[in-house]
């Protein structure tokens, strides 16, 4: 049936919930608190239910088949487990169709598996999910139609069985793709940055590397591995305690 939807809370109303790529939960209240905020169950004189609010925070969380303290403050939690409470969030309101946009950009393997047997089990009870990524593999696994969009506009649809890889990339550039990350030829130049033995107490220790001119060098690791913190530290946000860096040769401040 035809919807106007004239904000967010008309969207939840219908029963449509989104997960964001960045949780947005409040880090200092309960997991409970955050699935049930401004909807908290209340008791005599208008005080909040805890006890209820958190069996009723259990309850969502053994519907996810996930075990989450209800009670623990939400700060300290993993991505993966700020967007599983998001999810048992739109549980709570009874949502039909879950809209999950680029849920897995900051998960490791393991935790977009689980994630992924999480939208199974939803769409097994009767939900339906609208998955929106980049990545190939988790589209191919997780989906059974793919619609490609092409600067705002709709592309096409497809049962995802009858589409390759190849194809879902020549739709979304609008031409056939030899290769997607054609080999160019860059003369390497002179070194324009150096890392030498940089060290935060207890972030990261005794980083060294050469960027020069010409190159791309990429900072690889897990979730919490410290590539940010070190790429911060490079940049002068943060303070380093041990090692220097320098720019064609010539020494930064810390």
């Amino acid at each position: 049936r035809p919807l106007e939807l004239r904000g967010p809370a008309d969207a939840r109303a219908a029963g449509i919930a989104v997960i964001y790529q960045e949780p947005t939960l409040f880090p200092d209240l309960s997991v409970a608190e955050n699935i049930f905020m401004g909807r908290q169950p209340l008791r005599g004189l208008r005080r909040i239910d805890t006890a209820a609010m958190n069996r009723d925070a259990e309850r969502l969380f053994d519907r996810l088949g996930v075990r989450i303290d209800a009670t623990r403050p939400a700060r300290g939690l993993s991505i993966a487990d700020q967007q599983l409470v998001e999810i048992a969030k739109a549980l709570s309101f009874d949502a039909r169709i879950l809209v999950m946009d680029e849920p897995t950009a900051a998960l490791s393997g393991v935790e977009v598996q689980r994630l992924f047997g999480v939208a199974r089990s939803l769409c097994e009870r009767g939900a339906a999910v609208l998955f929106i990524s980049h990545r190939f593999d988790e589209v191919f696994d997780l989906c059974q139609r793919i619609t490609v969009l092409r600067d705002g506009a709709w592309v096409s649809t497809d049962r995802t069985a009858d589409l390759t890889v190849d194809e879902v990339v020549r739709r979304m550039v609008g031409r056939d793709v030899s290769s997607l990350y054609p080999k160019q030829d860059a003369p390497v130049r002179d070194t324009l940055l150096e890392v030498s033995s940089l060290g935060r107490a207890g972030v990261f220790s005794d980083v060294s590397f050469t960027v020069r001119g010409g190159e791309i060098v990429a900072l690889a690791g897990l979730v919490g591995a410290g590539r940010s913190e070190v790429a911060r530290a490079v940049f002068g946000v943060d303070r380093y305690d041990t090692g220097e860096v320098r720019v064609a040769g010539r020494l930064l401040p810390p």
